[in-house]
């Protein structure tokens, strides 16, 4: 009876223990990601200048609509008016934002705009919360050019942001 005692407080010494660093090892990364969140990154703005040429248009719809993935459900949607929200759980709800050209798009140079799509990087340097820049930074320069210039000739829509953060 007193072996099985000790063996249960030291198998309950071990659950704790156990339970303490992975505690402490959420914490940490929870940190890191609040720190990378917060970092300023000096990522150049490209050369891009949009193209009112109907051939680089139809080449950024296609773009969009298909190997972008810009316009699915989960990212920025059909019309780029927003995507729907996702719970990310400790991230928090993300929602592709509205990115039609009196939203988003209309803070951003065709460089900045260039350099969010591929890159991930806001105006200010900081990251954006989620954005699958690896899907789209392979593109070549005028692609992205044909994206750039197809986003700004879409219809604006006046729906809300919906992401909310933790």
């Amino acid at each position: 009876m007193r072996s099985l005692k000790r063996a249960l407080k030291v198998l309950s010494l071990l659950v704790v223990l156990v339970a303490a660093t992975a505690a402490a090892f959420v914490c940490w990364r929870c940190a890191q990601y609040d720190a990378s969140m917060a970092k300023v990154y000096e990522v150049a703005v490209p050369n891009v200048t949009r193209s009112m040429d109907a051939a680089v248009i139809v080449r950024g719809d296609h773009l969009v609509h298909s190997i972008a993935g810009c316009a699915a459900d989960g990212c920025h949607g059909a019309d780029l008016g927003g995507g729907k929200p996702i719970a990310m759980g400790p991230l928090g709800t993300l929602a592709g934002a509205n990115i039609t050209p009196d939203n988003v798009a209309a803070a951003y140079s065709d460089g900045e705009l260039a350099r969010l799509i591929t890159k991930g990087i806001k105006r200010d340097g900081r990251s954006v919360r989620f954005m699958p820049v690896q899907d789209i930074d392979w593109l070549p320069d005028s692609d992205v050019t044909a994206i750039v210039s197809y986003v700004r000739t879409v219809k604006p829509s006046d729906r809300p942001n919906a992401w909310r953060s933790r």
